[in-house]
């Protein structure tokens, strides 16, 4: 079965690569290990949603953070503005 479903997962998701794809993981940049981005994180929670059938709201919140100018274009993406 094909689900079609707005694009406010995909532009949410926009919005956390452009915010956050040079933050890096709190704890990974040492040991010689090459560090992991924080966006990694944010989109393998999203994927763990959407995998486990969550709509669109429910990516968009698993792909969440804290600050306020992602939270205030989040709301927007899911708005549809």
């Amino acid at each position: 079965m094909t689900t079609h479903s707005s694009n406010k997962v995909g532009e949410a998701l926009k919005l956390a690569a452009d915010a956050f794809s040079s933050t890096i993981r709190k704890g990974t940049d040492g040991g010689g290990r090459r560090p992991i981005t924080y966006l990694s994180h944010l989109l393998q929670e999203a994927a763990w949603v959407a995998e486990n059938r969550g709509d669109e709201d429910q990516i968009i919140a698993a792909a969440r953070i804290s600050g306020k100018p992602w939270k205030e274009a989040a709301a927007e993406a899911i708005k549809g503005e």
